[in-house]
């Protein structure tokens, strides 16, 4: 187990001394479709957050009340 570790580790440590920290196109691929999605989670947390903490209720509450009434008023429904 230990030497399965240290051959792991030595691997890894040669790939960074020659720059190559992928195998192979499919590793580099992953990695990135791995990151994009990664980011867009992110973003889309912050976009979430924003909308979550800068439009309050009570002015959409207020802009609901400001509003011009429209149409005409049935008074035939009126008791």
């Amino acid at each position: 187990m230990a030497d399965e570790l240290r051959e792991e580790v030595e691997e890894l440590l040669d790939g960074l001394r020659r720059k190559q920290l992928f195998q192979s196109d499919w590793d580099t691929v992953a990695f990135v479709v791995i990151f994009a999605f990664i980011g867009t989670v992110l973003l889309l947390t912050a976009l979430a957050l924003l909308h979550c903490c800068c439009c309050c209720p009570t002015g959409a509450a207020r802009h609901r009340a400001q509003r011009a009434k429209v149409g005409v008023d049935n008074l035939g429904m009126i008791p």
